[in-house]
């Protein structure tokens, strides 16, 4: 094949004669094709395929990627690259593509770099350049010309285009700069005009209505006094956009329409008035915003902040009046007007000083010597009667106030600020029974006022109040649960530091005041008259405080029983004297380490049961999750001190083994009976057998014993028995190997005296005769005890030692 250059392709050099093109994986299924290498190898297209498979293996061409096919003459892009996306994505495609111009654009740098001056002189044989430059450098020349003069025309009609629109531009902001400034000068001419005749006609109703009130009129007029006008400017509302057409297309006409409207003395056209001048006013604002930077807006943000607080003045008073008189249409145009304008202040104060503020010191007065609980559930039934036609004003949907919540500001506001002055002390945590009560009875009541809201947007509005912060600060619970904590902990404290083991008297089903004290004190921390869900975390730290503590209890008696038997061991009594006046296990016996150990069993059963139901009940209110990691605190302490279980179940087997042995000193006695005597070979056990494990029956058949389970039962008495069984073991073995070389002795003694030695039975047949009837007997004893001496190593070592005296 030869290329488009001329050039002899590598297919003739090789010899290859390839007859099927592979493009994708069309060619999978193609029947298997022979060619001949130019060595003369037979090669096929499987051994074809399976050298590109290789390839693509080891990160080379793929199998499905020919790069010789771009150098036929018949090559057609187009179709290429539709038959290769039948096969394989356009992402794969082009990344293969990609890699072939990058090894192509490789290759080719490698062959200018190996044959840089042929490459430089290739241009050396180009015939008549010179005369094909001369014959097209006139067109061109005048080609670029043209091409110049055209970009010229097209930038200074460019220039001159956006010119124009600067131009354009800046005569559209400069009118709709004096649009705005007419607007708002046009606008508050229209709104002092109106707040100027409103004014004059209020005062003329005002003179007209002058006339005796009675004295809950004239309670109301004094109250409405002292309600106070903010002043605070607020910007307008962002999202407007002032229509300046709307306003501009009949102006005089809407003058006119509200001029006369006004005209009425009607009070509740008047209140309707107000409405609209507020809308007017607050469009004010928004112009003012707008156009901040404008000299004449400017000028006119004096006569702005006058109407604002000319209107706030007007609707202020007559806010009072429909209050006064429960006018719900009155009511309903002032807070339009006020919720337009941001004033929301002046709605609050105004219902809190006409409405709630009698209501809330007559309730007051009236129950003067109730408790705190009651008279704030009586005033807060009286607060809410109050204003309770407001409240069902604004929840009404078709009112257009159900957004705005004035709760906080007015009941609660007004209510804190009445107890707080004349029932300062009960929010003192001086006394933490009363006010833990007194506290209780406030959450009722912000729940009782969060329950009003009519939407989550007016629930959270209250809870980010300040007056609930306010009302919140006032309750001092870090102080209280300090005195929670001095009491509860102090109670623990003084029972756990007391000497000795007090045994309970109480019904609680544990043995020992320790032990009591402790659940006591635990059950306090999630009482309903103790525990505080603002304090969740500090209480539950207490409990898993409270039982670590007993922890530490029973750890000190362990230790203090450990250094007794140590002292014991050394013959020391300075230590033990010492710490039996620090711990309980100075003093304590096998059935008070008993009576320890079941208390200990029982308490942390009930922390598993009844503990973590009190958490639970305590802090579900904050969630799944926090209550799971606060069940789990308290059932890690049950866990640590149930630790301590095997520690003290090891001194109580110690205790029993020590008076379990005490009979084995009369062991001792059986080679006496026999060297001083001459008593015949035994038939039957010694008489102190019955008394080794006689300490064990009576454990077994006390009352308090059979408190603990059965299984806690039978590891005790297998442990004291296994131990006993070693000790006999030693003392037997010990006494055997005695009793032998003593006889060796005096055979040997005998011998050299010349004396013959006594025949027939020996004490030493007779000793270890005794011994092997003892142990057989003992056994009895343990079985009676429910251990299967057969599967006790420490018996068959003790059998082993005394299996000599068994009657062949």
């Amino acid at each position: 094949t030869t290329t488009r250059d001329g050039m002899s392709s590598d297919d003739d050099d090789d010899g290859v004669d390839v007859d099927i093109v592979r493009r994708g994986g069309r060619d999978a299924h193609a029947t298997t094709t022979t060619t001949t290498t130019g060595d003369g190898r037979a090669h096929t297209e499987d051994d074809e395929a399976v050298d590109l498979l290789s390839a693509d293996a080891t990160g080379g061409t793929p199998t499905w990627f020919d790069a010789r096919v771009f150098s036929s003459d018949s090559f057609d892009a187009l179709k290429y690259v539709e038959e290769m996306t039948g096969f394989v994505s356009n992402e794969t495609l082009l990344e293969q593509l990609n890699a072939e111009e990058e090894k192509i654009r490789e290759e080719l740098g490698t062959l200018v770099n190996e044959n840089y001056e042929e490459f430089a002189s290739l241009g050396d044989g180009l015939k008549d350049y010179e005369a094909l430059k001369k014959s097209i450098e006139p067109e061109s020349k005048e080609m670029r010309e043209e091409v110049v003069r055209a970009r010229d025309e097209m930038v200074q009609a460019l220039e001159r285009l956006e010119a124009s629109v600067e131009e354009r531009e800046a005569s559209a902001r400069t009118s709709a700069s004096k649009r705005l400034a007419d607007e708002c000068a046009h606008t508050v001419s229209k709104v002092e005009r109106l707040l100027g005749e409103l004014d004059i006609k209020g005062e003329g109703a005002r003179a007209s209505s002058d006339a005796p009130m009675d004295d809950e009129t004239e309670e109301k007029a004094l109250a409405s006094q002292v309600v106070l006008i903010a002043v605070e400017d607020k910007e307008g509302l962002d999202m407007l956009e002032p229509a300046f057409e709307d306003d501009q297309a009949n102006p005089g006409d809407m003058t006119e329409d509200m001029h006369q409207s006004h005209v009425s003395d009607n009070v509740d056209e008047r209140a309707r008035m107000l409405d609209r001048v507020a809308s007017e006013v607050n469009r004010l604002k928004f112009y003012q915003k707008q156009g901040k930077d404008l000299p004449l807006i400017r000028d006119l943000a004096d006569r702005i902040e006058y109407c604002e607080l000319k209107l706030m003045t007007l609707v202020q008073t007559a806010l009072i009046d429909g209050l006064m008189e429960k006018n719900a249409n009155i009511i309903s145009h002032c807070l339009h007007a006020c919720t337009a304008i941001g004033k929301l202040d002046v709605i609050e104060t105004a219902i809190r000083s006409i409405c709630i503020q009698p209501a809330v010191e007559k309730a007051i007065e009236g129950g003067s010597e109730e408790d705190f609980s009651t008279m704030l559930q009586r005033v807060t039934d009286a607060a809410f009667e109050s204003c309770a036609y407001v409240l069902e004003l604004t929840r009404d949907a078709d009112s257009g106030l159900h957004s705005y919540d004035f709760v906080a500001g007015t009941i609660l506001a007004e209510v804190d600020s009445q107890l707080s002055a004349t029932q300062s002390n009960a929010f003192s945590p001086g006394i933490p029974k009363v006010f833990i009560k007194n506290y209780r009875a406030a959450m009722n009541f912000l729940h009782r006022l969060e329950d009003s809201a009519p939407t989550i947007a007016s629930l959270n509005q209250f809870r980010a109040s300040k007056h609930v912060e306010v009302f919140m600060k006032r309750w001092n619970l870090p102080v209280y649960f300090s005195l929670r904590f001095q009491e509860l902990a102090g109670n623990v404290d003084d029972e756990l530091n007391k000497p000795g083991l007090d045994t309970s008297l109480a019904s609680d089903g544990f043995l020992l005041t320790s032990t009591t004290q402790t659940w006591l004190t635990m059950c306090k921390c999630t009482a309903d008259n103790v525990f505080v869900p603002a304090l969740a975390d500090k209480f539950i730290r207490l409990m898993a405080q409270v039982l670590a503590r007993y922890k530490s209890w029973v750890t000190s008696g362990i230790e203090t029983l450990a250094i007794q038997q140590n002292t014991e061991s050394t013959g020391d009594s300075a230590m033990t004297v010492g710490s039996n006046k620090t711990s309980w296990g100075g003093t304590a016996g096998g059935e008070e380490l008993i009576l320890v150990r079941l208390d200990i069993e029982r308490l942390c059963e009930r922390v598993r049961t009844d503990g973590v139901k009190n958490v639970e009940t305590g802090v579900k209110s904050l969630g799944n999750e926090l209550t799971s990691i606060a069940t789990g605190c308290i059932l890690d302490g049950a866990k640590d001190v149930e630790s301590l279980i095997p520690k003290l179940s090891e001194f109580i087997i110690k205790v029993f083994v020590d008076r379990c042995v005490e009979a084995l000193k009369q062991l001792k006695g059986i080679t006496a009976t026999f060297r001083m005597t001459n008593k015949p070979m035994p038939t039957r056990h010694s008489h102190f057998v019955p008394m080794i494990l006689a300490p064990l029956e009576t454990f077994l058949d006390a009352e308090r014993t059979k408190m603990l389970s059965k299984e806690s039962r039978q590891e005790i008495v297998g442990q004291v028995v296994e131990s006993v069984c070693d000790k006999y073991a030693e003392m037997a073995r010990e006494l055997v190997s005695t009793v032998k070389k003593t006889e060796a002795s005096l055979n040997r003694l005998k011998d050299r005296q010349g004396k013959t030695s006594s025949a027939g039975i020996g004490d030493t047949d007779k000793i270890c005769r005794q011994l092997y009837l003892d142990v057989k007997e003992l056994s009895l004893h343990i079985e009676k005890l429910g251990i299967n001496v057969k599967e006790s190593k420490s018996f068959a070592e003790l059998w082993q030692a005394v299996e000599s005296g068994e009657e062949k």
